[in-house]
């Protein structure tokens, strides 16, 4: 069968001959790397709209974490708290297996529950996640600092509203 391709203003761009829909999108994403989404179909008006998420300029050079690197990171952050796995899963309200699976890479917790970890425990969420947080600045030291304020008074006062007449 033979395809329209057309961009995303759905002006178009070629004419592909394949077995399905799918199958000119695809053809058509392999001949073009750059392109990221287009609509196949037999008019612009008809069209079915078909995108590659890795190549949408959204997702690029965006972090991700790998379940064994996030059970390796979750496990160092409970061994720093001295406690074990039945302590941990015990004081997050969860069974130890589930926290043993979390550790070992297998699967990872939902987000609701991640959060109650991160909470529970007094987590920094940069350490499980650095990929997601940019370099925190040092704090300045107290030579550095502006000298705090000697008077209650504003730095910037307030205009004085106009006077009625």
């Amino acid at each position: 069968m033979i395809y329209n391709v057309f961009d995303n203003d759905k002006h178009p761009l070629t004419v592909i001959e394949a077995a399905t829909p799918c199958a000119a999108a695809h053809q058509f994403f392999v001949q073009n790397p750059a392109v990221h989404s287009l609509w196949i179909g037999e008019t612009g008006a008809h069209a079915r709209w078909y995108y590659m998420p890795d190549r949408h300029p959204t997702f690029q050079d965006k972090p991700t974490v790998d379940y064994q690197t996030f059970g390796a990171r979750l496990k160092e952050a409970r061994n720093a708290t001295g406690r074990t796995q039945a302590q941990t899963a015990a004081l997050v309200g969860i069974p130890q297996p589930r926290w043993a699976e979390y550790e070992a890479g297998v699967v990872l917790p939902p987000l609701l529950r991640l959060l109650h970890f991160i909470a529970i425990l007094e987590l920094d969420p940069a350490i499980l996640f650095p990929e997601f947080f940019t370099t925190r600045k040092q704090p300045r030291s107290a030579e550095s600092r502006s000298p705090a304020p000697t008077s209650n008074k504003r730095r910037h006062p307030r205009p004085k509203p106009p006077a009625l007449s």
